[in-house]
């Protein structure tokens, strides 16, 4: 019978925006959130920066990390310049398991509306 679970881990290499536009002149930054094991730990769909002590025990830049396929997320961090609007189709991600190297596209559809802050 085949063993359809997912186990083990892979390097993450860096990842991109899929289908990217961004009029804010935004900044993204990638980590790895290992989900506090506690009861308020849970896997973060979309959150604020406030948002990640309460869900991640342990966040870690994910480019050059070892990614945990079970224990483990993807997260990104948005930051925009100035007024407008990001949208974004999930994140190219560039890894590595063994020999092998890959991109797949992991995430979520993604539209923050930054307002005038003046």
């Amino acid at each position: 019978m085949p063993n359809d679970q997912i186990t083990g881990s892979v390097t993450i290499h860096g990842a991109d925006p899929h289908g990217l536009t961004d009029s804010t002149g935004a900044t993204f930054a990638y980590y790895l959130c290992t989900p506090d094991p506690g009861p308020a730990g849970s896997w973060l769909g979309i959150g604020t920066e406030s948002d990640l002590p309460e869900t991640c025990d342990q966040i870690v830049p994910a480019t050059g990390a070892e990614m945990s396929l079970t224990e483990q997320q993807v997260i990104i961090a948005i930051t925009p310049a100035h007024e407008g609007t990001v949208v974004l189709h999930g994140l190219d991600l560039h890894y590595s398991d063994g020999w092998q190297n890959g991109t797949q596209r992991v995430g979520l559809d993604v539209r923050i509306r930054v307002p005038n802050r003046g």
